[in-house]
């Protein structure tokens, strides 16, 4: 809402706060603000251990991690990771999307490079040799 005041535009919400009114509303949304984004990343870290335990069980059973099995856990990471972060984002307030989207997709690759780690080793040297 904008109110008209001797020429200049000011908001309604600004005057509120300015005023001291509002001043327990505002860090009762930060806390819930921060309480939203911890609860959206503890949900991301929830799909990336996810995939973490389907890639190591992968290739210590040796069924074959191959790109088509890797590429198929990653996108359905990406695929449930996206859909988490679309849905906080509707109920989010506009100013805090690029938040979200930063720190859940930083959460998304921060797994990815860990699964890699975690299954690199056994990827790269195969069956061991006994001598």
């Amino acid at each position: 809402m904008v109110r008209q005041a001797g020429g200049e535009r000011e908001f309604l919400v600004d005057y509120w706060l300015a005023s001291g009114c509002g001043c327990r509303i505002v860090s009762a949304i930060k806390v819930y603000i921060k309480k939203m984004i911890i609860v959206m990343n503890i949900i991301i870290f929830l799909i990336g251990a996810g995939g973490i335990i389907v890639a190591r069980n992968l290739v210590w059973r040796e069924t074959g991690m191959g790109i088509k099995s890797h590429l198929i856990i990653l996108a359905l990471k990406l695929l449930s990771s996206s859909v988490i972060i679309g849905l906080f984002l509707l109920y989010a307030e506009k100013h805090i999307w690029s938040l979200l989207i930063l720190s859940g997709m930083i959460n998304v690759i921060t797994f990815h490079f860990i699964e890699a780690i975690a299954t690199q080793k056994k990827l790269l040297h195969g069956e061991s040799e006994n001598v």
